[in-house]
């Protein structure tokens, strides 16, 4: 009995010690960014959570295609992914201002162009050292926007 409560008490000891190296272990199948609502820094922190900084490139490679479910790009010994888009509703155009509306006014509605809200892409870089290990990672957004033919 002695020597099974001093085992036991070693093998809590272990328990209590052991950390997760692989974060990929600990994490859901799916991970959702929610793009629109964080800045840069805040999805670079997220990432990191995920793929941190010394992780090698096999592994980022692998955890990106599990668990961010987007294709993965390589460029110049890099890896990024778009990890997704967004837009902001386009503003309504102002009211008449008088009520019937002015011929005048109704003409200017009509010939006005319909444009599409600009569209916001979002893509991470992984950017990794001549070990190919994680170094660092990177956010872009680029906005497109789109303007009808004239």
């Amino acid at each position: 009995m002695k020597d099974i409560v001093r085992k036991v008490d070693s093998l809590k000891e272990l328990a209590r010690s052991v950390r997760i190296a692989d974060a990929s272990l600990a994490l859901p199948d799916i991970v959702e960014i929610k793009i629109d609502h964080l800045s840069d820094a805040a999805i670079r922190e997220q990432l990191l959570r995920l793929t941190p900084v010394r992780t090698p490139i096999e592994k980022v490679y692998d955890v990106l295609q599990s668990h961010l479910y987007r294709e993965v790009h390589r460029s110049n010994g890099d890896l990024w992914i778009e990890i997704g888009s967004y837009s902001k509703p386009v503003s309504q155009p102002t009211a008449t201002k008088s009520w019937p509306p002015s011929e005048e006014e109704i003409r200017s509605q009509i010939s006005a162009p319909v444009t599409l809200p600009p569209m916001t892409t979002v893509r991470a870089f992984w950017k990794f050292d001549k070990e190919r290990k994680l170094r660092d990672i990177e956010i872009k957004r680029e906005v497109v926007e789109f303007k009808p033919k004239q």
